[in-house]
């Protein structure tokens, strides 16, 4: 008889086995403004996440068909998953020694990076976190070890702020150092790379075992801090520090994460940001090096991860799991594999192509607006000082937006648009969610995402060539700056 979980309904499972972030509104969306069904809207909200688009659709099917006609579904899930980490390995191009956890969302993977370098002995551990404010919204209670949802992936409730492994929990101080001035301002790479070394430098001396995030594309395009930091740190103190890489956008060259890798740093990505599955999966990649020799700081991790979410090479800790399976974080794993593999297909100088003309586009028809104005939002990436990003160009850009005084628009305000920019009018768009970019500030972002590159390369069924394809994609941004400006000038900022 098969698992009563494999009867529900696809877009039930879609949403299952992660946590509320999942659970749709009224509106029929989850809070970010996306859901589990291939919308029309032009997707832009790839910061954050997007709706699928029909191939992962068609692959999440696939996989569950294949589930529900097998007498065995246990084995067929563990296939699915070899092929999932087969895609990631082949396009990210990473070595056969490198071991792969899968997650239901990258807050997730940040229990699992904590646990793996506190369970090696039982000293405090600070956890330093760069760009705080613009990566996940529960990483800093993951970072400390603590549930970050009322609601955990297997399903169980649980109490936001209670520790996932009380051990560990106890043990950790999580220290969050921000990209940027109060004012909202980038701060300068020797600026950060100062807060994070005297922050490293002060847990060591006082006898506490380190971990660094290395935030590599942030919620807005920001780097931090410098590889050159990270080498200095992780030489001059040995064992004492442990480098976890944010990629959790995805931006980064497929060069990127093994050379990551080889410098001893674990990487974790997503595939329901730039990669465009749907939402949420994560997954950690972790050096030989760091395999788990004491798996106590695993315990408590059995509501977050089943037997074959963890790597293959892992034996001790799968055969420790009971035979839970979360199909829902599955089924997006697959359909998330779908859309790396089709968007590694695009020849690379297509994809640059589109890169290019997204980030002309962007800078023509938003440029020079009085209503709505570009945010420095990222940096002029030295691939000396940083890991290489997927594009060379920026694919994340921030806006501001004024009302009809010229008051900066609030959250609330920028809610309501980016809910109005989502589901009225005539052309659609859904962008990222407003984010803090400072002291009273906040932006939505426009974002270009592997599905709408891969859509923009290939066409449908017309004859257009990809000039067009790439002209019509250009004239929609310019689209969005208007509708963006009428909004905003019809737009009142309470209490301005």
């Amino acid at each position: 008889m098969l698992p009563s979980e494999l009867l529900q309904p696809l877009d039930t499972l879609l949403t299952s086995g992660c946590d509320r972030r999942l659970v749709r509104c009224a509106s029929g969306f989850n809070p970010y403004g996306t859901g589990v069904d291939v919308r029309s809207a032009l997707p832009l909200g790839s910061c954050t996440c997007s709706s699928p688009s029909a191939r992962a659709i068609v692959a999440a099917q696939a996989a569950l068909k294949t589930l529900r006609e097998s007498s065995c579904p246990h084995a067929v899930a563990a296939k699915l998953l070899v092929g999932v980490r087969s895609i990631l390995r082949h396009r990210l191009k990473l070595s056969v020694d490198v071991a792969i956890a899968l997650t239901p969302s990258g807050t997730d993977v940040e229990i699992l990076a904590l646990a793996l370098v506190g369970g090696n002995d039982d000293r405090k551990i600070v956890n330093v976190v760069v760009g705080a404010g613009e990566v996940g919204s529960g990483t800093i209670r993951a970072a400390g070890g603590l549930h970050s949802d009322q609601i955990v992936p297997r399903g169980k409730a649980s109490v936001v702020g209670h520790a996932v492994n009380e051990s560990l929990a106890a043990r950790t101080t999580v220290v969050p150092i921000s990209v940027r001035s109060g004012s909202g301002e980038i701060l300068s790479p020797i600026e950060i790379d100062d807060r994070v070394s005297q922050a490293v430098i002060d847990a060591v001396s006082q006898g506490s075992r380190v971990l660094v995030h290395l935030v590599a594309h942030s919620k807005t395009g920001v780097h931090a801090p410098t590889l050159g930091l990270i080498q200095r740190l992780t030489k001059a103190m040995g064992n004492d520090v442990s480098v976890v890489v944010d990629a959790a956008q995805a931006r980064l060259a497929p060069s990127a994460y093994q050379s990551a890798l080889d410098r001893g740093l674990m990487v974790f990505l997503t595939g329901s940001k730039f990669f465009g599955g749907p939402p949420f999966a994560g997954a950690l990649l972790i050096p030989p090096a760091l395999r788990p020799n004491n798996f106590s700081g695993l315990d408590g991790l059995e509501n977050y991860l089943g037997r074959e979410d963890f790597p293959v090479t892992w034996e001790r800790v799968r055969s420790s799991c009971d035979e839970w399976l979360n199909v829902g974080s599955l089924l997006r794993w697959v359909a998330a594999a779908s859309e790396i593999d089709a968007y590694f297909r695009v020849p690379d100088h297509v994809r640059k192509r589109i890169a290019v003309a997204f980030n002309q586009a962007i800078q023509e028809r938003f440029m020079g607006l009085s209503n709505v104005k570009l945010v420095r939002s990222f940096q002029s990436v030295d691939h000396g000082s940083y890991l290489r990003p997927i594009e060379s160009t920026p694919t994340v850009f921030a806006v501001e937006m004024m009302d009809q005084r010229g008051h900066r628009l609030g959250r609330d305000s920028l809610k309501e648009l980016h809910g109005q920019l989502n589901v009225t009018g005539e052309d659609r768009f859904h962008l990222g969610q407003p984010v803090a970019i400072g002291r009273d500030r906040y932006a939505l972002r426009i974002a270009l995402g592997a599905p709408l590159v891969t859509q923009i390369a290939n066409g449908t069924n017309d004859d257009s060539t990809l000039q067009h394809r790439i002209a019509k994609f250009q004239n929609q941004l310019g689209t969005l700056s208007q509708r963006m400006t009428e909004l905003s000038r019809s737009t009142l900022e309470v209490g301005s």
